[in-house]
């Protein structure tokens, strides 16, 4: 533990590692799939803060994991997806999917990109995955933009 003054309290990266910190080095350094290695999940997810402050913390710092790995899972699509290795990009718009959270823009890019990967039944795999997550989550339904998207992707229409 190193402590600098009364205020701030840390622990020696050099004596111990953090997935958390790790996580972010990573990114930092451009190494995404190493990254998405390291993040496994709502940092700290059984832990609740003893105050409201403490909870509001928590859930921005989640929040920034989570919007992090989603972005380096995207990435990591995009990337396999110009160099025309459509396995790997479907592999990493998968995992983005799951770490969209509440981006509908962004599902629909992951769902046209598996469409046009050839992976039709993982592009509505997606869909129906969000849409089960808003409706629990939120108590809504994909938008009509994204609900007339996976109606193109099933009647094997390809989108403009």
């Amino acid at each position: 533990v190193v402590r600098e003054g009364d205020t701030h309290v840390g622990i020696d990266t050099n004596l111990i590692s953090c997935d958390a910190i790790d996580f972010d080095s990573a990114l930092q350094a451009g190494h995404l799939a190493r990254a998405l290695e390291l993040y496994r999940g709502p940092l700290l997810e059984q832990f609740f803060g003893e105050s409201a402050a403490a909870d509001h913390w928590l859930d921005q710092e989640r929040e920034h994991f989570r919007t992090a790995a989603a972005d380096a899972a995207w990435s990591l699509a995009t990337r396999y997806e110009t160099d025309q290795n459509l396995t790997h990009a479907a592999k990493w718009a998968r995992r983005a999917a799951r770490l969209a959270g509440p981006d509908e823009r962004r599902i629909r890019k992951i769902m046209t990109m598996l469409d046009a990967a050839g992976d039709r039944a993982g592009a509505i795999l997606v869909f129906e995955d969000f849409a089960k997550f808003l409706a629990s989550a939120l108590e809504v339904a994909p938008s009509d933009e994204t609900r007339a998207l996976a109606d193109a992707i099933r009647g094997s229409t390809r989108r403009p």
